[in-house]
Order: structure tokens, then C-alpha cells, then sequence
């Protein structure tokens, strides 16, 4: 149990760590890598009830597809240019970060976070277009709190795979991010 305990004292941990990618654009405290990986959740499973895949499974690989950044930080797309962090160094650092868990927890959550990195599967894709759909999201109440994130929706947009996802997209570009709340 104490191992267990560490683990989850670790994934705690990414509450405290920012997205990294939104600071390049002058945002002084960006959403945190636990907030990401929930709404992302959320999304991969509204996304695979419509796509017919295995719900749950998506909304866990979304839980669990940052957790290695409680080892190596949120590293956006200008660092990565400049370091080796390869699929190798992630499976490195998730299987470091998951040795002392009992079985069959430890093979599960290798499993799930596998699927996330090769998205060989729906749920692997949908995870992947949940990640990018949380982006867009994101970036677009950046945008609307005055922050200059254009670049964070046009490549968000460019990397969906699917066309529930690309037409999900589309409607969250079509209407405000308070617009929930007019509806009230």
C-alpha cells in the first residue's frame, strides 16, 4: 500500500504542474496538466459513446495519457524540438513510475497508456482527438480572455483524425466560450 500511496502523492503532483505550451504565449497561470487530463476524459467519452467505442476505456487513457509529466514536465512543442523525448523515453519513464505498483495494476495502466501513445485503435484515436479537442477548447477561452493563441487552434484543428471530432471543432469554433451560460 505505501507504494501505492507514493504513486498517487506523484500523480497528485501534476496539479501543480502547468501546461508549459501556454506560457509561450504570456499566460501567467495556465491550466494545470490534472485539469487538462480531465477535461480530455470527459471529451474522449462524449466522443466514443458517438463513435460506438469502449467509453470507459477511452475516458481512462485519457486520465492516464500525461501522467509520465509528473517526471518530465509539460514539455511543449519548441522544447521537445531541442531534447530527446522520444516514445522510448516515455515508456522509460512510465514504466520507472509504475515498478513498485502490484499487479495487475501495473500491467493495466502500461496497457492503457500503450494505447494512447500508438493509437493503433478507435479508442486510441478518439483519446488522441480528446487530447487535441481540449487544446482547442483551452485555447479559445485564452483567446477570448485577450491572449494571442492562434496558432494553438489552427493546430489543434490540423490534428484530428476523425470526423466526429473535426465536426465537434467546428461547433466549438461556432459559439462562445460563455455561451453555456447564457443558455441558463
Amino acid at each position: 500500500m505505501k507504494e501505492i500511496a507514493r504513486y498517487l502523492f506523484e500523480i497528485g503532483s501534476l496539479k501543480r504542474i502547468p501546461r508549459s505550451g501556454w506560457q509561450t504565449a504570456g499566460i501567467k497561470s495556465p491550466e494545470t496538466v490534472a485539469e487538462h487530463s480531465f477535461r480530455t476524459a470527459i471529451i474522449g467519452y462524449i466522443l466514443a459513446k458517438i463513435e460506438g467505442a469502449d467509453a470507459r476505456f477511452v475516458s481512462l487513457i485519457c486520465l492516464f495519457h500525461d501522467t509520465i509529466e509528473s517526471r518530465i514536465l509539460d514539455l511543449h512543442r519548441l522544447a521537445k524540438k531541442y531534447l530527446e523525448v522520444s516514445d522510448t523515453v516515455e515508456q522509460n519513464v512510465i514504466r520507472d513510475q509504475i515498478r513498485n505498483l502490484p499487479e495487475p495494476i501495473k500491467s493495466e495502466i502500461s496497457n492503457i497508456f500503450m494505447e494512447y501513445q500508438t493509437q493503433d485503435t478507435i479508442e486510441g484515436k478518439i483519446a488522441h482527438d480528446a487530447d487535441k479537442l481540449d487544446m482547442l477548447l483551452q485555447a479559445i477561452e485564452y483567446k477570448n480572455a485577450g491572449y494571442h493563441v492562434d496558432e494553438w487552434i489552427t493546430s489543434a484543428i490540423e490534428s484530428l483524425y476523425l470526423n466526429t471530432s473535426k465536426e465537434l471543432a467546428k461547433a466549438i469554433l461556432s459559439i462562445s466560450p460563455d455561451s453555456w451560460y447564457s443558455q441558463i
